[in-house]
């Protein structure tokens, strides 16, 4: 499903999000299976802001032009990103490190903000959600390692791959519209 998901987003087709909310019925059962609570809880989020991203990548109906565009982003939205990432991680990790006293908490209360504000730039189309998810990627790859995760530990491998195609192609898109390839588009 996540799969799906990630290969509709490359292409910008609105059936991103229905895979995306179905992954996350998926892997809010898994997580919490597995012990990573806070992976588990947020899935409620993601399945909110992948019903908002479905919503944006729909077709007008009247022109049947893609209502949203791949767009760059300012200096204030990623400062306000980095500023959410903090808050969020922050506050999941003060929330949940009561109940569960590991210093895994901490780690996946950081990568569960980074991919939040992921999700959330990829709703709005702006190419830094590619940047936040090759953190979250390959942030990932040791905690599933550690919790024996290895199903999911080969998916987030291949995930890699294909979070590095989808910032590829939306550069790509984005060079018509004044993309300046001496800019990181970060």
């Amino acid at each position: 499903m996540t799969y799906l998901s990630v290969i509709y987003a490359i292409k910008e087709h609105w059936l991103t999000w229905v895979w995306a909310i179905l992954s996350a019925l998926f892997y809010a059962y898994i997580y919490y299976m597995s012990g990573l609570v806070v992976s588990a809880e947020i899935q409620i989020l993601y399945l909110a802001i992948s019903v908002l991203g479905l919503l944006r990548w729909q077709k007008h109906p009247v022109s049947q032009e893609v209502k949203e565009r791949i767009k760059k982003g300012s200096l204030k939205l990623h400062a306000a990103s980095g500023l959410a990432i903090m808050i969020l991680g922050f506050g999941l990790f003060y929330l949940n490190f009561r109940v569960n006293q590991s210093l895994i908490v901490f780690y996946d209360s950081l990568l569960v903000a980074c991919a939040i504000v992921a999700q959330f730039l990829m709703a709005k189309k702006y190419i830094s959600c590619w940047y936040l998810w090759v953190f979250v990627n390959v942030g990932y790859l040791p905690l599933f390692y550690v919790q024996k995760l290895y199903v999911s530990l080969i998916l987030y491998i291949i995930l890699f791959y294909f979070t590095i195609l989808g910032m590829s192609e939306w550069h790509r898109k984005l060079k018509p519209n004044g993309y300046d390839p001496n800019l990181s588009g970060y």
